[in-house]
């Protein structure tokens, strides 16, 4: 299958640094046993399962794990992540680069 990189529209998602950091915000042990981190993404991430999103973040090498038990948030220099169900992704840092893989 070939697929456009100039077209993001061939990606099932596409978001912002901010609300990556935002749903992995979700990503401590209080929230996931309140259950806030699954409302979180059913309304924020529809169709997506918590591993199914954390293991294509993790892929793409924006996930920042933090000391003293804070929550994961997203590396400063992402600007936007467009992705897919298949595990497709691209990341636009924030020095122009993009960093993608294709499944």
């Amino acid at each position: 299958m070939s697929h456009n990189t100039d077209n993001p529209t061939t990606f099932d998602e596409h978001r912002t640094r901010a609300e990556l950091a935002d749903i992995l915000h979700y990503g401590h042990w209080i929230p996931v046993c309140h259950g806030y981190t699954a409302t979180a993404m059913a309304r924020m991430y529809p169709g997506w399962t918590w591993n199914e999103l954390t293991t294509i973040l993790q892929l793409a090498g924006v996930v920042v794990y933090r000391p003293s038990g804070a929550p994961p948030t997203c590396h400063p220099d992402v600007v936007s992540m467009s992705f897919s169900h298949s595990g497709d992704w691209q990341v636009l840092w924030a020095d122009g680069t993009v960093t993608e893989e294709y499944f």
